[in-house]
């Protein structure tokens, strides 16, 4: 139900700004995938299943463990 994914779209997206900071890989070769992810982030802050896919390419492309 839509209340169930905004419930759940907040923390989603708390977790993934801040993991997915692009000053977390600042000087590393991942800066700049990083940096499009982010901004993919921001953009969809509100879109559940977006930040879901978002928070599998973070795994796949900048190995991050999410707990």
């Amino acid at each position: 139900t839509p209340t169930r994914k905004k419930k759940y779209t907040k923390p989603l997206y708390d977790k993934l700004k801040v993991l997915c900071h692009p000053d977390r890989f600042a000087n590393t070769p991942l800066e700049r995938e990083a940096n499009a992810i982010f901004q993919e982030i921001q953009a969809n802050r509100y879109n559940y299943s977006k930040l879901m896919d978002l928070k599998d390419q973070a795994i796949k492309t900048l190995h991050i463990n999410f707990k």
